[in-house]
């Protein structure tokens, strides 16, 4: 099976992050919004936060999200739990707390259906 030239090449991938990065603010985009244009390019942004700061929730909500739009459940599921177990593991102030509370009260949601 060949794999998705626009995702394989890494200093490809890591030019179009920071690209996406600089055109608007992609933190927002992913976890308040629930909008943005390529999931795949969220998914893959996801996974970069993990292996440089696998200690943070954000990566994970990232994947989370990008795998419920990309309709991978079962991995959507996985990562909402690690972005949860990494939550609870760091003490955020309220406005931290109220979006990640937020955002795993609607991944659940959209998860359940």
């Amino acid at each position: 099976m060949m794999k998705d030239k626009q995702h394989s090449d890494p200093d490809e991938v890591l030019t179009r992050l920071v690209d996406a990065i600089a055109q608007r603010d992609s933190f927002r985009s992913i976890l308040i919004n629930d909008a943005f244009d390529d999931w795949d390019l969220a998914k893959t942004f996801g996974g970069l936060l993990v292996r440089v700061v696998s200690a943070e929730a954000i990566g994970y909500a990232s994947l989370a999200r990008a795998h419920r739009h990309l309709g991978n459940s079962a991995l959507a599921l996985e990562n909402l739990e690690q972005c949860r177990i990494r939550f609870k593991a760091y003490h955020a102030g309220p406005s931290a707390a109220e979006l990640f509370f937020s955002f795993f009260a609607e991944e659940e949601r959209k998860l359940s259906k």
